[in-house]
């Protein structure tokens, strides 16, 4: 990317409703190189399975996102140029489809991505992002979730991007009648990044569930946003975050179950859990229900921690030393989202990434 383009700042993940300035927890801001973004990354398909088709598409926004409207304007303003990768589930299809994006040094890139999931499907979509370890580049990409009535869809992310890559990756669903979306999130490299998901859990007795593993090191940040808005009677929300944080990595997670006037007998959950290995890390966390309905439940919490003295005393009488342990620690965590993933190579992929990183630091 060259140093001379035209700088712009975005505003993005804000949080539904405002607390102290001083906090600097509000919202995050994004500075990307504009008027510059090419079309989307190289994507390696295998052949879609039956019930799936794709064809590239101008689209707007179809749903509320996690990261904002900055980024919906962002992809607006260049949607002829670069058209949304548009997957159709037919009704009924039970599918699995593999995307893998690589991102190439002095890539700035957009990839906006539509899933529509016909009524009563079944739908998998595994996603993984990688790059060489040195490249250099920004990169953005979109995913939008129309889960129609009865559909099941998994939407799985795996990022394995170079430590010098700025990425978001924001994700919006709408869920219809008795429709289950789940969201699951891995975020293992990058420098700077950021993620939202927004789900609009609006059909009666519709649920969303997102799930996010994280180990953010050195000096990389981590910026999330994730809402449950919940309208729709009898629907259900699941949040579950788990991370660990080295060297002078900072993060913020902002978790929001939003219960609105109408939404009865809903339930909501989001439990965060972080491991902190070094006390020069940066944590924040803010779980958070807001509530306008009488007739609900909610729950929410956050663990912090480190590894303690004691288990480390544990450890190293058998002969594993503060570096072994917290990558077992690390791959504990990893392992509880990973289980989920039904990629086998992924997830050996994913545990290679990992051995490498702690063999270098």
């Amino acid at each position: 990317m060259a140093d001379t383009l035209n700088k712009k700042t975005l505003t993005v993940n804000q949080f539904p409703t405002l607390t102290w300035n001083f906090l600097k927890i509000n919202n995050s801001k994004i500075d990307i190189a504009d008027d510059v973004f090419e079309s989307s990354c190289a994507v390696a398909e295998t052949e879609l399975p039956s019930g799936v088709t794709y064809n590239d598409g101008e689209i707007a926004t179809l749903c509320t996102n996690g990261m904002g409207k900055s980024v919906d304007a962002l992809f607006d303003a260049y949607k002829d140029s670069i058209p949304a990768a548009i997957y159709t589930v037919a009704d009924n299809a039970n599918a699995v489809v593999k995307l893998s994006y690589n991102v190439e040094d002095g890539d700035n890139v957009l990839t906006d991505v539509v899933i529509r999931a016909g009524e009563n499907s079944n739908c998998t979509f595994i996603m993984d992002y990688s790059s060489d370890k040195d490249a250099k580049a920004f990169a953005g990409w979109r995913t939008q979730i129309i889960a129609e009535a009865n559909a099941v869809v998994k939407v799985v992310k795996v990022q394995l991007l170079g430590n010098n890559v700025d990425y978001f990756d924001d994700i919006g669903s709408s869920i219809a009648d008795s429709a289950h979306v789940d969201v699951i999130q891995l975020s293992l490299g990058g420098k700077n990044s950021w993620t939202g998901n927004y789900a609009t859990v609006a059909g009666y007795q519709s649920e969303v569930t997102g799930k996010l593993a994280y180990v953010c090191r050195e000096n990389q940040t981590l910026d999330v946003n994730y809402v449950a808005h919940h309208t729709g009677c009898e629907t259900i929300s699941k949040m579950y975050v788990d991370g660990v944080l080295s060297g002078n990595a900072k993060k913020t997670w902002r978790g929001t179950i939003d219960l609105c006037n109408g939404a009865h007998s809903a339930k909501g959950d989001e439990q965060e859990n972080v491991l902190l290995f070094n006390p020069e890390v940066e944590n924040k966390s803010l779980p958070v229900i807001l509530c306008d309905e009488e007739d609900v439940e909610g729950h929410h919490g956050a663990t912090v921690g480190k590894l303690g003295a004691d288990l480390l005393f544990y450890m190293q009488t058998r002969g594993v030393d503060q570096k072994q342990a917290q990558k077992m620690l690390v791959k504990a965590k990893i392992s509880s989202l990973t289980r989920d993933i039904p990629d086998e190579a992924l997830v050996e992929t994913v545990h290679n990434y990992i051995e490498e990183v702690f063999s270098h630091d």
